[in-house]
């Protein structure tokens, strides 16, 4: 198949639609939980890994999937936040 032919190819269940977490969701993948923060993936995968923010994980292995709480990225917040007088 060309590469056109890949670009154009419909998906039997009809078009995706992109997932767009809620303002209700309690757990947030690691781009939802960048995009909340307001920071770049890169940025936040950084500092998920360096232990900023505390992970939900679901899996073993490559096939394991990070989620965030929105409360822990919440308190993150906080922590870091400074009061200039």
């Amino acid at each position: 198949m060309k590469n056109a032919d890949l670009r154009t190819k419909r998906h039997p269940l009809g078009p995706r639609k992109p997932f767009v977490a809620s303002e209700n969701a309690r757990l947030l993948s690691a781009k939802h939980a960048a995009e909340y923060l307001g920071m770049p993936f890169k940025t936040f995968r950084q500092h998920a890994q360096n232990g900023t923010f505390p992970i939900v994980k679901f899996g073993d292995g490559k096939r394991a999937r990070w989620y965030f709480r929105r409360v822990d990225l919440d308190a993150a917040i906080e922590r870091h936040t400074e009061r200039v007088s």
